[in-house]
């Protein structure tokens, strides 16, 4: 939550005011909450895609070493005469 906000809520409470009865009774707090909880939704997709983006190397580097790894161990596993 921004300072701005905060600032606000403690003004709004120092004034015996509250902020739910506010955007209960008011169609322009209502709209404004709305669109912050659309855009902050549309972050967190774009903070998902890039994480996922950004994995995607090391997902296919860990893939290729685990295929190395499962190779030589199928090879030397059979320890057992040694």
């Amino acid at each position: 939550m921004s300072d701005v906000i905060k600032s606000a809520r403690l003004s709004v409470s120092n004034l015996g005011g509250s902020e739910l009865k506010a955007v209960a009774t008011n169609e322009g707090l209502q709209e404004l909450f709305k669109q912050k909880q659309a855009l902050m939704a549309e972050m967190n997709v774009a903070k998902r895609q890039a994480a996922d983006a950004a994995a995607q190397p090391y997902l296919d580097a860990i893939a290729e070493v685990d295929q190395m790894y499962a190779m030589l161990l199928a090879m030397l596993g059979d320890n057992k005469h040694g």
